[in-house]
């Protein structure tokens, strides 16, 4: 799961750099490993036409403090650009050195002599299929040296050989919309995945491409200065822009040209969406709103739904409610008006943990990380749930680690009496293989226990435990967005329903 961000301004003597890195700044809460910006400028001399910066860490870090961060985005001049904050997927969980780290960030430049052949790429998402690509293009058949072992270096070989195909003998060819249609319709039949994609050339050409899935969120909007782009549009509303928003459709591509012309989308491939459901319910800000599904109104709704798992409960001015935020507290909110909507007391709203910094426990890399820094992230006030029940929302369990190191944290300094727990997602059972860093189902909680929850009650250390149904979250999907989505949504990490038999193979479902 990362970030991406495009922009194009009409005007060729203003640069975008500091435009990208506010689109990427906006979208903290996709992203944690690394980031880069490559622009382009068709006059630059003594360099490549599109020219790179990347760096380690968070968007405000990875590119140094701000008088560094302003000397590096002003030395990156260029009228269109492509920006990526990685939440590593590919690899992750081991163990790199900064140098590696690197080499792995995103955008993906391929540098060629021939303009055409000149290209930056960056992507939101994961290819399943990726070990048998690897495979086959480092065989004695192809013969490539790739330099990475990441999905973005078979990407960019894929792209590289549908771009010179395209040219044929003319070098020298600018690649036009119907080019552009045949390179990624065949990059659709090699490719099992999950990609948001943003790409840029040699000639000027900027691309915005979704897979036919739609799994990724990408969203755009053309104004009179040109064009942005974005994993979610709270990036534009960051900048005032607030109208005129648009997500590329699955299977379709966008493209502006260097002479300013912008295109309609155009299919590739025939579509057939499967939009992740967890993107809307763990990874997009709570203010977003793409593909017809306003965030917070889906995540009251699942609040909402919460509560009538407990109706029969009749809450005290002993109950209390928290979240662990950020992204439950939209579920606390449902789950207090599904109370007063029913005529029932609500537990009392706490403010319990405050988040001491912007990071995530779900995006480090390595597990004992993700454990120890539970400790440090949230403070709480001392003995202020003594004698009193607890009742904490979460949005989902993935692996268990982090809340199984949070509740003796709770238990020690808030001192409740009783701690029940209300997860507004269903188990995980399988592993996600488009961009969910859960490669391997014995790293998931649930299946360890065998799906008991009495046993992961047990395990957690809480007085009850309860899930929503995955059933439950796909019709608040389909009722809480505006174009009309029924089915059209992958919840394989919980059903084990993916969207390919090639990853219904890798989970063990089919052989």
């Amino acid at each position: 799961m990362c970030g991406i961000a495009a922009a194009y301004f009409f005007d060729h003597s203003k640069n975008v750099a500091e435009t990208l890195y506010s689109l990427l700044l906006s979208q903290q809460n996709r992203m944690n490993y690394s980031a880069g910006i490559n622009v382009f400028d068709e006059n630059r001399e003594n360099d490549f036409p599109i020219t790179a910066d990347w760096g380690i860490g968070t968007i405000d870090t990875a590119f140094g403090l701000e008088e560094e961060r302003i000397f590096r985005l002003k030395s990156l001049e260029g009228y269109a650009g492509i920006a990526h904050g990685r939440y590593a997927t590919s690899n992750a969980n081991k163990n790199f050195t900064e140098r590696q780290k690197l080499a792995m960030a995103q955008p993906c430049r391929n540098i060629e002599d021939y303009k055409s052949c000149t290209f930056s790429f960056a992507f939101n998402g994961n290819i399943a299929n990726f070990e048998e690509l690897y495979q086959e293009l480092k065989g004695p058949k192809e013969g490539y040296h790739i330099r990475s072992k990441t999905d973005n270096e078979v990407l960019r070989i894929l792209l590289k050989k549908g771009i010179i195909k395209a040219l044929g003998s003319k070098k020298n060819l600018v690649l036009d919309e119907s080019a552009f249609k045949d390179i990624f319709a065949e990059l659709s039949d090699k490719v099992v995945g999950a990609y948001s994609l943003v790409f840029l050339d040699g000639t000027g050409n900027l691309i915005l491409a979704r897979d036919k899935e739609g799994t990724r969120p990408l969203v755009y909007t053309l104004q009179d200065f040109g064009l942005l782009a974005a994993s979610e549009p709270t990036a534009f509303a960051d900048l005032g822009i607030m109208e005129k928003i648009c997500d590329i459709r699955p299977g379709h591509f966008l493209l502006i040209n260097g002479q300013n012309k912008v295109s309609n989308q155009i299919a590739f491939t025939t579509t057939k969406r499967r939009q992740c459901a967890f993107d809307p319910q763990y990874f997009s800000d709570v203010t977003s709103y793409y593909d017809g599904i306003r965030i917070q109104e889906f995540r009251r709704a699942q609040g909402k739904e919460l509560f009538l798992l407990d109706k029969n409960i009749l809450f005290t001015l002993d109950d209390y409610a928290s979240s662990v935020p950020k992204t439950a507290r939209a579920i606390l909110n449902g789950y207090i008006e599904g109370c007063i909507v029913n005529g029932r007391q609500p537990p009392l709203p706490l403010d319990l943990l405050i988040q001491r910094g912007n990071f995530r426990n779900f995006m480090e890399d390595n597990p004992t990380e993700r454990k120890e820094k539970v400790k440090s992230k949230f403070r709480q006030t001392l003995e202020i749930l003594k004698n009193k029940n607890l009742w904490l929302f979460e949005d989902s369990i993935v692996r268990g680690d982090v809340l199984k190191a949070l509740i003796p944290l709770i238990k020690t300094a808030a001192q409740p009496k009783e701690i029940h727990v209300r997860v507004a997602w269903d188990m995980f059972n399988y592993p996600c293989y488009r961009g969910i860093d859960v490669p391997d189902r014995s790293q998931l909680l649930a299946p360890k226990f065998d799906g008991d929850i009495e046993r992961i009650r047990t395990y957690l250390g809480v007085d009850s435990l309860k899930f929503l149904p995955i059933g439950t979250t796909k019709k608040l999907l389909a009722e809480n967005n505006l174009i009309g989505l029924k089915e059209e949504f992958c919840t394989a990490c919980s059903d084990g329903n993916y969207p390919s038999l090639f990853e219904k193979k890798l989970a063990g479902l089919i052989k």
